[in-house]
């Protein structure tokens, strides 16, 4: 995590902002828990008491680090941004169950030869994509079938 931090310190310098305790205690919630899409309320609560740190800081501090580009925004059309840790590993796609609002990472990314095609045929340089899935998760599915019953 300490590298980690590093980067993002260095990255937060090379943008010309400082580094404040808030910026660090958001990354750091943000880092141990890297395997989930946390709200700006979500956050916030894991920070607990123990932090001074508002929940108006806490969304000012997500708004930077996505400018940076350190975090992204996700949205899933519930109303709620949630947010992860940039990576500068491949893109993963997202499972978003409409009854539940459950959220689930699809790690493969196999739009890679379309990136290529686009690129090619448009001229046009593709620094990103997102790419989401709706639709009833496997729980609310058979919760759907039984009351079809």
């Amino acid at each position: 995590m300490a590298d980690k931090i590093k980067l993002y310190r260095t990255l937060l310098a090379q943008h010309g902002y400082k580094w404040t305790r808030p910026r660090q205690q958001v990354l750091e919630v943000l880092l141990e828990n890297s395997d989930k899409h946390i709200s700006a309320e979500e956050l916030h609560q894991m920070l607990g008491e123990h932090s001074a740190t508002g929940l108006a800081t806490v969304y000012r501090t997500l708004d930077l680090l996505t400018e940076v580009g350190i975090v992204q925004r996700l949205m899933f059309g519930d109303g709620c941004n949630r947010y992860e840790l940039a990576g500068d590993a491949h893109h993963h796609h997202h499972l978003v169950c409409d009854r539940c609002g459950g959220v689930w990472e699809v790690p493969l990314d196999l739009l890679d030869n379309l990136e290529r095609l686009i690129e090619k045929k448009h001229k046009f340089l593709i620094k990103g994509h997102h790419l989401q899935f709706n639709g009833l998760c496997a729980k609310c599915r058979t919760h759907n079938t039984q009351e079809e019953e």
